[in-house]
């Protein structure tokens, strides 16, 4: 018992400093990033040269290698709910950077995704996983084709839809890849365990995950063009830990609970998570944190 105890907390310390990290890095970077575009004043910029942009980067791996580390000892659903936390990380930080207050809005939201995201993890065992769970190649593969179709719809339908509409749909997409390459990064833990790390760079399935974070990028920046902060991140961030619940579950055993508490649990967290998310997205702070990730993507690439 005390041996599942300190897992557990493992897993919830990880993805929590996975999810801090990540939104420091957002956020040095993009304030770095509208500090170096309007020193340009028109001229190219070149974020790389800059000591608070690297070091944005060098956070956001950081949290990367946290995020990595969840993966091992708990399940991807759980990994990726904890990781909506984010979003109130990048209130705080956003804030205590800018110098801005925060609103009894903004306190509202973020004790509603924090209080959701603490149900669905008393709901949901976060360790009751298969570590050496036999890799389905066929399944990853079906997975990956789907989410590829997916995108290619998106990209082809979505600009025609009205603006928050189809910010919306290309933020659900993008939600659509980090969950399934949350359980990419789940499969390849496994591969390195049973057959060693040089395994991983002879596998499609590294290859396949670089392909799909791009995917992840590109749709979340045009989502944030097309409307919205509120439609695009809002999906963004609810659609991520429903995919990764039904990859943990499709590809990598993991169990479906059931139960009262479970049928109970569930349900009232996904409404906190959606009423606190839905609150955050609408303030200020978040939206010109986000208002700088399309610059980020324009000027980096």
């Amino acid at each position: 018992m005390a041996d599942v105890i300190a897992t557990a907390l493992v897993v919830v310390v990880t993805s929590l400093l996975h999810a801090i990290f990540q939104a420091a890095g957002d956020v040095i970077r993009h304030r770095d990033l509208a500090r170096l575009k309007q020193a340009a004043r028109g001229r190219k910029i070149q974020p790389l040269k800059s000591k608070p942009f690297r070091f944005g980067i060098l956070l956001v791996l950081v949290g990367f290698i946290f995020q990595v580390v969840a993966l091992h000892f708990g399940r991807v659903v759980t990994v990726q709910t904890i990781a909506v936390s984010a979003l109130v990380f990048l209130l705080l930080f956003q804030s205590l950077l800018s110098d801005q207050k925060l609103h009894r809005n903004d306190w509202w939201g973020s004790a509603l995704v924090m209080v959701g995201i603490v149900v669905f993890v008393l709901t949901v065992h976060p360790t009751d996983i298969k570590k050496d769970v036999e890799i389905d190649y066929l399944g990853w593969g079906i997975a990956f084709l789907i989410m590829l179709v997916i995108a290619v719809l998106i990209m082809m339908l979505a600009p025609s839809l009205p603006p928050g509409a189809s910010s919306m749909v290309f933020g659900a997409g993008a939600g659509a890849a980090v969950g399934l390459g949350a359980g990419m990064i789940s499969a390849l833990g496994i591969i390195w365990r049973v057959n060693g790390f040089g395994s991983l760079f002879t596998t499609w399935l590294l290859y396949a995950f670089f392909l799909v974070e791009g995917l992840r990028l590109f749709l979340l920046v045009r989502g944030l063009q097309r409307g919205p902060v509120t439609s695009s991140v809002g999906a963004f961030v609810l659609v991520s830990p429903v995919v990764s619940w039904l990859i943990g579950a499709w590809l990598l055993s993991e169990p479906i609970n059931t139960g009262p508490a479970f049928y109970l649990g569930v349900p009232l967290s996904f409404i906190l998570l959606v009423v606190g998310v839905v609150i955050l997205v609408r303030t200020r702070t978040i939206e010109e944190v986000y208002s700088l990730k399309g610059m980020s993507f324009q000027a980096s690439w």
